[in-house]
């Protein structure tokens, strides 16, 4: 007579420790979760601490260690835990520069993806690989410039208000500082740089207003003929309406475009 073989119960669980290896430890409570979800456990290897880890499969391998507790971690606490050992690499790897601005966790395809800035340029995709051993999710990387940086975190600029990245702009463009220049703005660059640390804003936003305004006015060292002589432009202020001129023997003189020059 053939007996049919009793099934093994599968009582083992086979997990990945974020930022270790493969484990396995004998759970006898029922599964309530499914394997995209980050678990947090207490085992009898080390009973105080608590484990993040990413279960895999149920088993019925044997093992010495055993689950005291077991809790589904929530997206926050994975994702500070996670970020923590991304900044930690980075700051192994002495790249101090590097600030991480913003995480983009998918908890059900293991995707972590870090916006970072920094002054210099790098490729941390090359690092994503060794990440993706340590952490047991797939790491993506993505460098965005001083301005995303502060459109995403906010402040307030030097006129008061709530920075226009932040407030309302969809889109960053370039400012140069050729704009500056043909606003007639020669102040020392803190005066014209944001808290992102680069240019103003707002002087893209009045770029054409100046252009169009500056229409009406001389150019910078163009020479002017005036009753006192020869002179040359050396200030032009549109807002004001004026330009400066200065004559050979070192004198000045302010003309109003009112006036005919």
């Amino acid at each position: 007579m053939f007996f049919k073989k009793e099934k093994e119960e599968k009582n083992t669980l086979e997990i990945s420790v974020i930022g270790g290896g493969f484990e396995r430890y004998f759970y006898e409570g029922e599964l309530k979760f499914d394997k995209h979800n980050f678990i947090f456990i207490k085992t009898t290897k080390e009973p105080e601490k608590e484990i993040l880890a990413k279960f895999r499969i149920k088993s019925n391998k044997k093992t010495e260690h055993k689950i005291l507790s077991l809790r589904i971690a929530e997206e926050e606490e994975v994702t500070r835990i996670i970020k923590n050992m991304v900044k930690g690499f980075i700051y192994e790897k002495e790249m101090d520069d590097i600030k991480i601005v913003k995480v983009f966790p998918n908890l059900k395809d293991g995707i972590f993806k870090f916006q970072f800035t920094a002054e210099k340029r790098y490729n941390l995709q090359i690092f994503a690989p060794k990440l993706a051993k340590i952490l047991h999710v797939h790491v993506e990387f993505e460098q965005i410039g001083a301005r995303d940086y502060a459109k995403e975190i906010g402040g307030i600029g030097k006129c008061g208000r709530e920075i226009c990245c932040k407030k309302w702009m969809k889109q960053i463009e370039a400012v140069t500082l050729e704009m500056a220049r043909n606003q007639y703005i020669f102040s020392a660059p803190e005066n014209i740089t944001g808290i992102c640390g680069r240019l103003l804003c707002c002087l893209r936003f009045e770029f054409p207003f100046y252009e169009e305004l500056s229409k009406e006015f001389p150019k910078i060292g163009e020479e002017i003929k005036t009753e006192k002589g020869i002179g040359k432009v050396k200030e032009i202020n549109c807002l004001k309406g004026y330009y400066k001129i200065e004559y050979e023997d070192g004198s000045e003189e302010i003309i109003y475009k009112e006036e005919k020059w």
